[in-house]
C-alpha cells in the first residue's frame, strides 16, 4: 500500500509536468494497456485508506486535467473513452468503498430536509 501510494505521487508529478501532448500520449500509451487493471484492483483494496485514496484521485484528476489542450484523441480513436472507464472505475470503487460512512435519514423525506429554503 505504501509503495502503490508513492508511485501513485510519483505519476501524479509526472503526469503535472506534462503541459504539451507528446509526453502526455507516451504517458498514456504506456499506462493504459498494462497498468490499468492493477490500479483499479488497488483501489478496490485499499478505497477505505485516507492517504492511498487522496493519492489515487489527485492522479486521476491529473491524468483526466486536460491542461492547455493536451488531451485530444483522434476522433477514430477509442482513447477518450478508455479513460472514461478507467476514472469511473475507480470513483465507483472510492465511493462504494465511503458509502457506508455517509449518514442515513430514516423516515425524513430528503427534499425537505436538503432543499427546506427551495420553494
Amino acid at each position: 500500500r505504501v509503495v502503490l501510494t508513492g508511485l501513485l505521487r510519483d505519476m501524479q508529478g509526472l503526469l503535472s509536468a506534462f503541459t504539451v501532448k507528446r509526453p502526455y500520449f507516451f504517458f498514456f500509451e504506456w499506462f493504459f494497456p498494462a497498468y490499468v487493471p492493477v490500479i483499479v484492483k488497488a483501489a478496490d483494496c485499499f478505497a477505505r485508506d485516507p492517504e492511498f485514496t487522496a493519492a489515487l484521485l489527485k492522479f486521476v484528476y491529473e491524468l483526466a486535467n486536460n491542461v492547455r489542450g493536451r488531451i485530444t484523441f483522434r476522433p477514430s480513436s477509442a482513447d477518450g473513452i478508455l479513460l472514461f472507464q478507467f476514472c469511473s472505475k475507480v470513483l465507483l470503487c472510492v465511493g462504494c468503498a465511503l458509502e457506508p460512512y455517509v449518514p442515513q435519514q430514516h423516515g425524513k423525506d430528503p427534499w425537505t430536509h436538503k432543499y427546506k429554503a427551495v420553494r
